[in-house]
């Protein structure tokens, strides 16, 4: 709900984006994707509407107050910079553009997203039914964090995850191969107990190897 519509592709890092959608849609519960965030959507997701006469007014007008208190809105004229909810060419702009999807970057997303999605079909979908009892997580150095979810049996579906700019050390030392590593190198770096930046490695353990948190 941004003045301009910008988009998470559009603002943050792609390292990081990569590691927060490796994290949502691998992790148990369903995910909730917004429309053309599976392929970094170049264009703007804008607050419109469709009203008339007064409440026309008061909605394009209170959805600029809304953003006086931001130092980037603090003056009237950059407030009123902020597209009219009103106006056809709000809802225009917002329309989703297919043919981004000819373009590498876009391309590339489309392809991640696929691919993780595969990934949760075949290794995630088929543990939900043995799952059992709450989550459990450990934090370490600010970034970096180990969860597992318990499984009948005594196995767990475990993810450790660095949402960092630094490698962080002193995780569980985990021998097992994860069925998924967003870095080449990162089954080496759990067995020692270390996380790369902006790393993340989803696993089907056990308690034994120090994944109970």
């Amino acid at each position: 709900n941004r003045a301009f519509g910008e988009r998470i592709a559009a603002l943050a890092a792609t390292e990081a984006l990569q590691a927060i959608v490796a994290v949502l849609l691998l992790a148990p519960s369903p995910p909730l994707l917004f429309m053309g965030e599976e392929f970094a959507a170049a264009s703007p997701f804008l607050f419109f509407c469709d009203f008339r006469g007064e409440l026309a007014n008061a909605v394009r007008e209170g959805r600029r107050a809304e953003f006086a208190r931001f130092a980037a809105f603090s003056d009237t004229t950059a407030r009123e910079r902020i597209p009219d909810p009103n106006d056809p060419a709000t809802f225009e702009r917002s329309k989703l553009d297919w043919t981004c999807l000819g373009r590498s970057a876009h391309a590339r997303w489309l392809e991640c997203y696929r691919r993780l999605l595969a990934l949760r079909h075949r290794h995630v979908v088929p543990l939900l039914p043995r799952l059992a009892g709450d989550a459990r997580y450990r934090l370490h150095g600010g970034s970096a964090i180990e969860v597992s979810w318990p499984m009948q049996g005594g196995a767990c579906l475990a993810m450790l995850a660095n949402l960092g700019g630094q490698l962080q050390s002193g995780l569980a030392r985990i021998q097992a191969t994860p069925f998924y590593a967003s870095h080449d190198a990162l089954a080496t770096g759990l067995s020692r107990g270390v996380l790369e930046p902006w790393s993340v490695a989803w696993l089907v353990g056990n308690a034994t190897q120090g994944l109970d948190a």
